[in-house]
C-alpha cells in the first residue's frame, strides 16, 4: 500500500503481473507484467516511491514507480528473493532463499551494494527490521531466527523458532520480532538492551 498515493500492488504468480488499484475505490488503474517469473513478496519504499518486486524464479527484482505505474529497472540477484524490508534511508534489504544471505539494494541507484551471509542460518523467508537499532530479522527453515547487523551485515545471534516459516514482523512498541510457522506456531523474540534477545 502507498497511502499518500491512494495506491495498492497486488502481485499475481499465475501471470507474472502487478495489479494497481486505488485504495479508495478499488477500481484497477493499471496492471503491469513484471520482468520476471513468479512474483511473491512486493514492497512499497516510501523514501523512494518505488515498488520493490521480488521475482522468485528468476532470482531478480522488478522495480515499479508508484507515482507513473512504470517499470524504471530489474536489479539481478544472485539467488532467489524471498522477503525484503526498507530502512526508509535508501537500503533494501531483501532475504535471498537458496543462497541463504541477504542483499542490500540501494533504493535510488538499484545497485546491489552488499550480499550478507546468514549462517547458521539456511533457506531465510520472513525478514523483520528494527529501524531505531538496525537490526534485522531473518526468519530461516531450519528452525532459526538470525539478528543481524543491518549497518554492518555481522550476524549477532540465533534463535530457535517454530518448523515451516514463511513471514516475520516486528512490533516497535513492544520491540518483539515474530515469525509465523506452519507448524502452527508463532515464535516471539523480545529485543532489550545491548543486544540481548530471548
Amino acid at each position: 500500500i502507498a497511502p499518500k498515493l491512494n495506491k495498492g500492488f497486488i502481485s499475481t504468480k499465475t501471470d507474472n503481473s502487478v495489479t494497481i488499484f486505488d485504495t479508495k475505490t478499488f477500481e484497477v488503474i493499471k496492471k503491469v507484467v513484471v520482468t520476471g517469473t513468479n512474483p511473491d513478496a512486493i514492497l512499497f519504499d516510501s523514501f523512494s516511491q518505488k515498488v520493490f518486486v521480488c521475482n522468485g524464479h528468476s532470482n531478480n527484482v522488478t522495480v515499479l514507480d508508484a507515482v507513473t505505474n512504470e517499470i524504471v529497472a530489474t536489479i539481478k540477484l544472485t539467488g532467489n528473493p524471498e522477503y525484503s524490508q526498507s530502512d526508509r534511508k535508501g537500503k533494501i534489504y531483501i532475504n535471498l532463499e537458496d543462497a541463504s544471505s541477504i542483499a542490500v539494494i540501494n533504493a535510488t541507484t538499484y545497485a546491489v551494494e552488499n550480499v550478507w551471509p546468514l549462517a547458521p542460518g539456511t533457506e531465510p523467508t520472513g525478514l523483520a527490521l528494527d529501524n531505531k537499532t538496525h537490526r534485522l530479522f531473518s526468519a530461516c527453515a531450519n528452525k532459526l531466527m538470525i539478528v543481524v547487523d543491518a549497518e554492518t551485515g555481522k550476524v549477532i545471534t540465533n534463535l530457535p523458532i517454530g518448523e515451516k516459516v514463511d513471514g516475520a514482523g516486528f512490533d516497535p512498541e513492544s520491540k518483539c520480532a515474530f515469525s509465523s510457522n506452519g507448524d502452527a506456531t508463532m515464535t516471539v523474540v523480545k529485543e532489550d538492551e545491548n543486544d540481548q534477545y530471548s
